[in-house]
């Protein structure tokens, strides 16, 4: 354990990272009276700042945790180019949304396997010793699957494509704002479009959360959780222009729903995955009857967790949903 410790710092020292700059949170101070376009810049460069230091670590694969940040930073891009209508022209806007949306469909199939594997003790734990053998066959499928996708990924983002269209955006967003433009929000100040924007968004989450009932099928759950992290980003991004104790204690709020919906959709995928697992070890002649059973069994308490985070979704969203917490969300943003 402790040379392969030792392998990860060596070749980040050799790749000359700054494993300080690994942080996925925009920073950018505002005042409520600053124009809509000369904020949003800011924080598009600030997450293209995130990218950019974690590029080359994701490329060279050295710590699952840097394709995790580089993924935060594409959705929270992606989050922040949803509300910015009449902020960016409508043709570079549509653009941006098309290719960060791709980015993060590439990635998406690393992660899931990255999460995986990093709970694959706890799976093996969760068979008697003598079976836990059993799942070599597994992990072994697992990993030839997250290294091909880690091809995927590494292919992509040192593509021409890729490095042409990440310059372009970089000098759009280093360019100075025109002191006068005819995009209808962009003089607007900041915290009138926050405060609408975000209001919106927690009126979209307290309307599909109070829709979801025993009989939702998972993609309910899926996309309320999509919803919340767009929320919590746009909390997020303009929390400088809110009394910070509130939006700490509204983060706080948001985040205890989060986690339930996570957990959720963390089961959903690993059974889902667990089921490729089935039947590519089946087609070559790999999937023994004990290698079938230690799949059952993960597969069973997989089932239980998920049923059991469901069943929690209703008191979280009671929680969340209650008029205190309400009266809040509406104190800050409705106007």
């Amino acid at each position: 354990m402790l040379s392969a410790v030792m392998s990860v710092i060596y070749l980040i020292s050799a790749l000359n990272v700054d494993s300080s700059r690994f942080d996925a949170m925009p920073t950018a101070e505002f005042h409520a009276a600053d124009r809509c376009d000369r904020a949003v810049k800011p924080l598009l460069r600030s997450l293209l700042s995130v990218m950019d230091a974690n590029r080359l670590p994701v490329v060279s694969d050295v710590d699952s945790e840097c394709l995790h940040d580089f993924r935060v930073a594409v959705r929270r891009t992606r989050s922040l180019l949803a509300q910015a209508s009449g902020v960016i022209d409508k043709e570079r806007l549509a653009r941006a949304k098309t290719f960060f949306a791709r980015l993060n469909k590439v990635t998406t199939t690393q992660r899931d396997l990255d999460v995986m594997l990093l709970n694959f003790d706890y799976y093996r734990s969760l068979l008697p010793a003598r079976a836990q053998e059993h799942l070599e066959p597994v992990y072994g499928y697992v990993w030839e699957r997250r290294v091909a996708a880690a091809e995927i990924t590494a292919r992509f983002i040192q593509s021409a494509n890729y490095r042409r269209y990440i310059q372009a955006w970089q000098k759009y967003l280093d360019a100075q704002v025109a002191s006068r433009t005819s995009l209808i929000n962009a003089m607007k100040p900041v915290k009138g479009l926050a405060d609408a924007r975000i209001w919106k968004a927690c009126k979209r989450v307290f309307a599909q959360g109070n829709a979801i009932d025993e009989n939702s099928p998972p993609e309910t759950l899926h996309s309320l959780r999509k919803r919340c992290k767009t929320l919590r980003h746009l909390i997020e991004f303009f929390s400088s222009l809110y009394p910070a104790k509130k939006i700490k204690s509204a983060l706080g709020i948001l985040k205890r729903l989060q986690d339930n919906l996570g957990k959720f959709q963390d089961c959903h995928v690993h059974i889902d995955l667990l089921g490729d697992v089935r039947s590519a070890l089946t087609d070559r002649g790999l999937l023994g009857q004990p290698v079938d059973a230690a799949i059952t069994e993960i597969t069973r308490v997989l089932d239980s967790q998920q049923a059991e985070h469901r069943n929690q979704f209703q008191n979280r969203f009671l929680e969340f949903s209650a008029e205190r917490h309400q009266r809040l969300f509406r104190q800050l943003f409705k106007r």
